[in-house]
């Protein structure tokens, strides 16, 4: 049976990497014995699933070697000038903050599901979410329109939480859209 397990204060890398046989999804919390190395994640064969939940920031370029995770949770900062092209892996589901060297998430074919905090981007009209079915962006002050999201077939549901600047969010989609838009909390179609 494959299961998650919780690596923390008390995880070395040997045990993570033996433990991986068993499981295929690795959470890595605030109390990691080493919360800056997380290198060992390449050697997980079989990884579907990463949540990293930490205040310190991570060197996050060995999920660019993990070729089968389809969960990202990235609840942690990036190290200071690391850029993260995780475009091509099969991630569905992402969810985590609008880094600067994370704006690769943008140009994913395969994420169906991505919630983002503090998206950084004024709009949607250069991404490339061809699978997009939900988003979520919570506390955006520069996002300022959803154009570009009408062209993506898929999608199903948009929620945006705390972001100031949009002023139309239904002009981009009919009134009996397939999309249904929720602006804090409020469905408008």
């Amino acid at each position: 049976m494959i299961l998650p397990f919780q690596a923390g204060r008390h995880w070395t890398k040997l045990k993570a990497i033996s433990y991986s046989l068993f499981f295929d999804q690795i959470s890595i919390s605030y109390d990691w014995q080493n919360p800056k190395d997380i290198s060992f994640i390449k050697d997980l064969k079989h990884l579907k699933g990463l949540v990293i939940e930490s205040a310190k920031s991570f060197d996050l370029t060995p999920i660019q070697d993990c070729d089968e995770v389809t969960y990202l949770n990235l609840a942690c900062k990036l190290s200071k000038d690391t850029t993260l092209d995780i475009s091509k892996l099969p991630i569905s589901t992402y969810l985590g903050a609008d880094e600067a060297g994370l704006a690769s998430i943008y140009q994913s074919k395969t994420v169906k599901k991505l919630t983002i905090s503090g998206a950084r981007l004024k709009d949607f009209s250069k991404t490339n979410l061809v699978s997009l079915e939900r988003l979520v962006i919570d506390g955006s002050k520069e996002l300022e329109s959803l154009k570009g999201l009408e062209k993506l077939e898929n999608l199903r549901f948009v929620e945006l939480i705390r972001c100031p600047n949009i002023k139309n969010p239904t002009q981009y989609f009919d009134v009996d859209s397939r999309v249904h838009i929720y602006v804090n909390n409020n469905r408008l179609n």
